[in-house]
């Protein structure tokens, strides 16, 4: 009854398993997500040492893009794909290069965001720093905790830029004039 399927196939043990998704993702004519996040690539490629922005967000998309090719070899394209890192600059760097390489759509997201103003900060600025570049078709904002308030700032994400209508007044103030005419 899913709409829609998350894998990472770098933690498929039988990779050769990956024909059986391919064949009940196509019966039940639901989407494949392939998600590559930092924290887990990096010990499976032996590259613990990578620490550099550009190399890692280069090596998840090219893993990203290898995962690609196993699915297209298989005739399957209803693909999104993720590429999350903990930290925005990596985020927004995968993104960014998987975005000139692929038109499938991208969802985006900052992983182990953190708890919630941690998490806030980074999701405001990597979701939304890419959307603002045109880069993105669905989010998701992480972060320690319930899911509710994942939703709601996911929602003000979106306000913010324009892509979803406010819910309630826009309080707009001055730090100063608060300060001064304020008790």
């Amino acid at each position: 009854g899913a709409d829609g399927i998350r894998i990472n196939p770098g933690n498929m043990k039988d990779i050769s398993r990956l024909d059986d998704l391919v064949a009940l993702a196509r019966e039940r004519q639901a989407a494949v997500r392939i998600g590559v996040n930092s924290g887990s690539i990096r010990p499976r490629e032996g590259l613990e040492t990578v620490t550099d922005v550009a190399g890692l967000a280069e090596l998840m998309v090219e893993k990203t893009l290898e995962y690609v090719r196993l699915f297209e070899t298989r005739g399957f394209h209803e693909l999104k794909l993720s590429l999350k890192a903990s930290d925005v600059p990596t985020t927004m760097a995968a993104y960014r290069g998987i975005a000139t390489r692929t038109s499938y759509p991208l969802h985006l997201g900052v992983t182990s965001a953190g708890p919630y103003e941690e998490s806030v900060v980074k999701s405001a600025i990597g979701i939304g720093g890419l959307l603002a570049e045109g880069i993105g078709d669905t989010i998701r904002v992480s972060m320690t905790g319930p899911p509710l308030p994942e939703v709601g700032v996911g929602y003000a994400i979106l306000s913010a830029l324009g892509l979803r209508g406010r819910r309630g007044p826009e309080i707009v103030s001055c730090p100063t004039c608060g300060r001064c005419e304020i008790d």
